[in-house]
């Protein structure tokens, strides 16, 4: 008998392509709770808050380039309230597991 190089499961059971799939549907809800959230902190600034979140820009980047069209206070309440958003649908999710 040869021996075989290629790496297997121990169970046998390995699938790539599900576990691929499955992946990118954790991925693809992950990123809408963080879509939705921004939009509930506020529709007008979701994409600016988004763009903070995501690319680590700050106020003076959405102001002098994308001409963000608030105060830096106001901004930084959505973002916090974006967090805030973003934690409790977290924390409800993972209560949710458990009933």
């Amino acid at each position: 008998m040869v021996p075989n190089d290629m790496p297997t499961a121990h169970n046998g059971d390995s699938n790539p392509t599900q576990d691929a799939a499955i992946h990118c549907m954790m991925l693809s809800e992950r990123i809408e709770s963080v879509e939705n959230a921004a939009r509930l902190a506020d529709p007008q600034l979701y994409e600016y808050i988004l763009k903070a979140v995501t690319c680590d820009v700050n106020y003076n980047y959405l102001s002098t380039v994308m001409n963000i069209p608030c105060s830096a206070n106001m901004f930084y309440d959505r973002k916090q309230r974006f967090y805030w958003i973003l934690s409790q649908n977290i924390e409800k999710k993972e209560r949710d597991k458990y009933i």
